[in-house]
């Protein structure tokens, strides 16, 4: 069988839609639609069972991602400190007008160091701005991933989705609006 990440994240988009289209029906009583949604959801759950076999045996080029996910925090560490010593702040929206636009290119540049197994680390560019937020919570975030990852090694595949799961939960629990810092004065420009 041919096998790959991204058919695993596929297959957790499915799962998660195809609950979120039960909860939906099942309130509103619709029987087709939601006996759809039920056959939508054991099938992606099948094939998240599947790839996780798969990927607990799947031993090969698992330390080049540990070693791909090193290299992009280091990266980004880099980035942060010459930031900080111009006196502006790391930009949330990084050059867009996507509020999460900087914790979705971390995150992207971690899942294709993933996909590709470690062969490619993808430049990650984070662009200044003025709007001060907590961005100690980001630089903390890249040096507790690589004292982790130094010390630690993935030992199949699946150690690995995981790992990279948990982080970007974690970055996203760190980086969020609230970390916004309020303008001192309150003039409407």
């Amino acid at each position: 069988m041919e096998y790959s990440v991204t058919d695993y994240f596929e297959a957790d988009a499915n799962l998660k839609k195809a609950i979120h289209e039960i909860n939906l029906h099942s309130h509103a009583m619709r029987k087709q639609p939601l006996n759809e949604a039920k056959k939508r959801m054991k099938i992606a759950a099948e094939k998240i069972d599947e790839l996780t076999e798969i990927f607990t045996w799947e031993t090969t080029n698992t330390d080049h991602i540990r070693r791909a996910f090193i290299t992009l925090a280091c990266s980004i560490e880099s980035q942060l400190v010459a930031i900080r010593l111009t006196g502006l702040f790391p930009d949330l929206y990084n050059g867009t007008n996507n509020p999460s636009q900087l914790m979705e290119d971390i995150t992207r540049g971690f899942l294709e160091s993933l996909k590709s197994r470690g062969r490619f680390q993808p430049g990650i560019v984070i662009k200044t701005g003025i709007l001060a937020w907590k961005d100690e919570s980001l630089m903390s975030y890249v040096k507790d991933m690589q004292r982790h990852l130094e010390r630690s090694t993935f030992d199949n595949l699946l150690e690995a989705v995981t790992y990279f799961e948990k982080s970007g939960l974690l970055l996203q629990l760190m980086i969020q609006p609230s970390s916004i810092k309020k303008p001192a004065n309150n003039y409407i420009i």
